[in-house]
């Protein structure tokens, strides 16, 4: 094996794993995305189905206000775990 053929061997495994390395990290950003929608649309969907709820009375009470704040908190924290999660994967 000559000394071109080695170098280029050499800088193709470089190229190889650092395109491996900027996969994972790209991989890792969809993911905190999927996250961040997922949690949106969970919010959505659980305010969507409270409101309805709700309102069938004509009236919102107190502890059906609470109800909704807690379907908030609870994605809020959701969406915070996934980030959190994301985070801690990226510290070197």
């Amino acid at each position: 094996m000559d000394k071109n053929t080695l170098t280029a061997s050499l800088g193709e495994a470089l190229a190889i794993c650092g395109t491996a390395i900027q996969t994972n990290d790209i991989l890792q950003i969809i993911s905190l995305i999927i996250s961040i929608v997922g949690g949106c649309i969970t919010i959505a969907v659980g305010l969507s189905n409270w409101w309805h709820k709700a309102k069938a009375d004509g009236k919102i009470t107190k502890e059906e206000i609470n109800e909704g704040l807690n379907i908030i908190n609870s994605g809020v924290e959701n969406i915070q775990k996934g980030e959190n999660t994301w985070k801690n994967s990226n510290k070197k």
